[in-house]
């Protein structure tokens, strides 16, 4: 009854202006307050116009465990006395044994995740659970991609191997694209560029000159409109910042910091930071980051070293720079100097390999029809209360 008063005396579009203000994870528990509420809560236009009017959205670092499946979410800007600032979260992935979880890249509240094949272990398994799942961790919308849809038929675990794969969103179009590289037959080169649109749910293919670039197994990051890989350039024999312009459909390449670079990717992590490309490596128990503080000028990369080994790193709306530990269940926050702010270990029950990412949280689901999307709670707690666990 309460309830009811309340929306009498507020005009409909005085409660639109003010839901419009509040965080996602509000938004979420709100949808249950009424329909109309639901309803609007769930329409893709305020989903759309709440991202947009968002000027400091909130940021998490996704990680997900190797060979098992936990989730947690980790909020780049919460307290780290606060006990929230950790969610576990229920990914929509298939749990094989033969299976690992990869994370390709992160856009607009998604996340591109494969469920991928242990060619180790199974290796003529068939691709009947390798997939992609592009995800929203901040509502549990996710939408399912099999190879055949990305132009690949895959017999085994070899056959699904391929250079570079790529998340992000062309605001030309409204359009998210998964972007592909396939290697041909008999060569670890791609000549096969793959685009597939998620509004018009299609694939486009572009066979073009030779690509002279190897795979590396490290995320993608959108920036600038364009989506970014570290990869190897086998014409100037060095490691580049690979780019991948999605409104004019064409490759471009920016120098990494000067600096020893070599073919060693392992402890590379490419991200951004503040709105900027972000490097980090791993060397000698330390981190060093670099930020490129104007976008493709070579002279506006700026380094940092942090006295221990990080594996991701991002920044939160304080400036402070936010990271995961490298080999202990660690979540820390640094100075501008690198000076170690405040730190907080967590429940990693026992898994050392992980992935990980940062995101944006948000509301929206992906345009265009078609089976296989859905939407149902995330966190653990979630699906306890609609009776899923």
């Amino acid at each position: 009854m309460k309830r009811r008063r309340v929306e009498s005396n507020l005009h409909w579009n005085v409660i639109h202006e003010i839901l419009l203000r509040l965080p996602v994870k509000s938004l979420v528990r709100f949808k249950c307050v009424c329909k109309s509420w639901h309803s609007l809560i769930s329409d893709s236009h305020f989903a759309k116009s709440h991202y947009e009017l968002s000027a400091a959205p909130s940021h998490k670092l996704l990680q997900i465990t190797f060979s098992d499946y936990e989730a947690r979410s980790f909020d780049v800007d919460a307290s780290l006395q606060d006990d929230s600032f950790v969610v576990s979260l229920v990914p929509p992935l298939p749990k094989l044994v033969e299976y690992y979880a990869v994370i390709w890249g992160s856009c607009r509240g998604f996340v591109l995740i494969e469920n991928k094949l242990d060619s180790m272990e199974r290796p003529h398994l068939t691709e009947e659970y390798q997939n992609l799942y592009i995800w929203n961790p901040s509502t549990g919308f996710h939408r399912d991609l099999s190879y055949s849809e990305m132009g690949q038929e895959c017999q085994n675990a070899e056959s699904a191997e391929r250079l570079l794969i790529g998340f992000g969103y062309d605001p030309s179009a409204d359009d998210y694209l998964v972007v592909v590289l396939w290697p041909k037959h008999d060569s670890n080169l791609a000549t096969r560029l793959v685009l597939f649109s998620l509004r018009t749910n299609s694939l486009k293919e572009i066979q073009g000159p030779h690509i002279p670039y190897y795979h590396i197994d490290n995320p993608s990051f959108l920036c600038n409109d364009a989506i970014h890989w570290l990869a190897y350039d086998e014409n100037l024999l060095a490691t580049v910042i690979l780019a991948f312009d999605l409104m004019k459909k064409n490759f471009y390449e920016i120098s990494l910091p000067d600096g020893d670079f070599t073919d060693d990717f392992n402890y590379d992590y490419l991200g951004t930071m503040g709105g900027c490309l972000c490097l980090s490596r791993l060397h000698d128990s330390k981190t060093m980051v670099w930020i490129m503080k104007e976008y493709k000028v070579q002279s506006s990369w700026t380094m940092l070293e942090i006295p221990r080994c990080l594996s991701a790193v991002c920044m939160a709306k304080g400036g402070e720079l936010v990271a995961l530990g490298f080999d202990e269940a660690e979540f820390m926050k640094f100075n501008d100097k690198g000076e170690l702010l405040a730190r907080c270990e967590y429940d990693s029950d026992g898994q050392s390999r992980f992935e990980v990412a940062a995101y944006t949280e948000s509301l929206l689901s992906l345009p265009g029809n078609y089976d296989g999307s859905m939407e149902k709670p995330s966190t653990e707690a979630d699906q306890k209360k609609e009776g899923l666990n």
